[in-house]
């Protein structure tokens, strides 16, 4: 049996060797799980509708994972399935994040709300009960926590350099008491509690701290986990995969899954030709919801923008921070550090904005009232920062984001659609998870091919019965391996 440890080494005698493996998507999780699959001996495949990832093009021509800015955060708690924040609300407790402007305490940034797709994603959202919610982040923890020490195997693995930016170790902010008791409860729990540091203390482990910030803080976490410039990961990838011998084609439109009766999944049509291999990776992302329909799986992918600001790192701080904000509409708001020395950057990523099932229905104004809450929390918290990188004038620049795919149950799509000739396998949709789900997703691919049992194959169990009443989420649940 291929041990999930394994599957990041270099071996000829998987069920892969000698394999054809098609992905179609070049984001940080086909990229992972490429790296994997090269690996284990196949001849690998990359279609991308976006330009080379190592090419410099323009941000807003990318998808989730190259576009906006680079930094990303791998903790034991990200992805969390966000059910109980949207019933939260001081000023309309029946309805939930998604359905709310930021001005009301919500995330809804849509220009166009009238569409039937979104309300049936937030419905099916909002039908997830509390205990259901609560196994759904069960599930979600342990995909989390399988992927830790997958992430050691990759990085260990590649020829990493200052470039890569790499911080072991988040420290964790609360400005309430409570909340860091519970917090800390839970990273005990999962074993990921590092040390708890006092009020009092958090100026000598912080720079950024001031003691007028300090009064504002009820203290802070230091837990397991790791920021890194994902850019630069996948760069490394590309590399690694062409160097191997595999074949990255990027600029390429990916439009439509070809079946029929007799043989089922033959293939996809690429740039209006067809292209076929013994197995189709395809991680369509936010914007692919054209290719999703083709293939017959029936599942409302909505989008949430997230956005980012960028400062100088004038503190010379050193650790990446995740600032816990009850009162924010963006509770959690991370705070990356990127570079070295003199050049080093803060990177404050925030400000959570619904976009529904079209990724393009942005409204520009709600969009920028996320931003100023964004911009508020990084004139609080780092003020000598804001002005270095000229204060308000932010405001009047264009918003760097990026929009990531959400399934209604927090938990990613595993979808296989069978056939005589190629077999095609749908990942993705891990709300703020792909990026730390990404070896685990992995693991699961390979295993599949293997012919190996993975936790994302699994079907609904019995505590799953009671939310099976609606036919989409029985087929969200039994087809698409969403395990409750």
């Amino acid at each position: 049996m291929l041990r999930p440890e394994n599957i990041f080494q270099t071996s000829d005698t998987s069920e892969l060797s000698g394999k054809h493996v098609l992905f179609v998507g070049f984001g940080v999780v086909n990229a992972i799980c490429a790296l994997a699959i090269s690996r284990l001996g196949a001849r690998v495949t990359v279609l991308d509708r976006s330009p080379d990832p190592r090419s410099g093009g323009a941000w807003d021509s990318y998808g989730a994972s190259r576009g906006g800015m680079a930094a990303r955060m791998f903790t034991y708690t990200e992805a969390d399935q966000y059910r109980s924040l949207s019933q939260q609300n001081r000023f309309a407790p029946s309805s939930s994040v998604f359905d709310r402007r930021p001005s009301e305490g919500g995330w809804d940034i849509r220009s166009d709300r009238g569409r039937p797709e979104d309300g049936q994603w937030t419905r099916t959202h909002m039908e997830v009960s509390p205990e259901q919610a609560t196994r759904l982040e069960k599930k979600i923890l342990q995909f989390n926590m399988e992927a830790a020490p997958l992430w050691e195997h990759i990085l260990g693995s590649l020829p990493v350099s200052e470039q890569l930016s790499y911080r072991p170790e988040i420290l964790r902010l609360y400005d309430e008491s409570d909340d860091l008791e519970r917090a800390e409860q839970r990273h005990i729990k999962l074993s990921s509690l590092l040390a708890t540091v006092r009020p009092e203390d958090l100026e000598d482990r912080i720079p950024m701290v001031t003691p007028k910030t300090t009064t504002r803080l009820a203290g802070a976490l230091i837990t397991r986990g790791f920021t890194l410039d994902v850019h630069y990961l996948m760069a490394l990838v590309a590399d690694e995969l062409e160097a191997s011998g595999s074949s990255l084609r990027f600029s390429v439109d990916v439009t439509e899954a070809c079946t029929d009766s007799r043989h089922g999944f033959l293939g996809v049509i690429a740039d209006d030709s067809f292209v076929t291999a013994d197995y189709v990776i395809c991680s369509p992302g936010v914007y692919g919801e054209k290719f999703l329909a083709s293939t017959g799986v029936q599942v409302p992918l909505a989008g949430v923008a997230g956005l980012w600001h960028d400062v100088p790192n004038v503190y010379g701080q050193n650790a990446s921070l995740k600032i816990h904000r009850r009162s924010a509409v963006a509770q959690d708001a991370n705070i990356t550090v990127q570079g070295e020395g003199a050049a080093s950057r803060l990177i404050f990523g925030a400000g959570y904005g619904f976009v529904g099932t079209d990724p393009r229905n942005i409204d520009k104004k709600s969009l920028q009232a996320i931003r100023s809450d964004l911009d508020d929390l990084v004139r609080t918290l780092a003020p000598e920062a804001y002005e270095a990188a000229g204060g308000r004038s932010w405001l009047a620049e264009e918003s760097r984001f990026c929009i990531r795919p959400w399934t209604p149950s927090g938990l990613g799509l595993f979808s296989v659609s069978p056939g005589s000739k190629s077999q095609l396998v749908i990942t993705g949709g891990n709300n703020t998870g792909g990026f730390a789900q990404a070896p685990s997703i992995a693991a699961a691919v390979v295993a599949f091919v293997n012919g190996q049992h993975h936790p994302m194959h699994n079907r609904a169990d019995a505590n799953g019965q009671g939310w099976e009443s609606t036919p989409w989420v029985q087929h969200n649940l039994s087809s698409l391996g969403l395990a409750v």
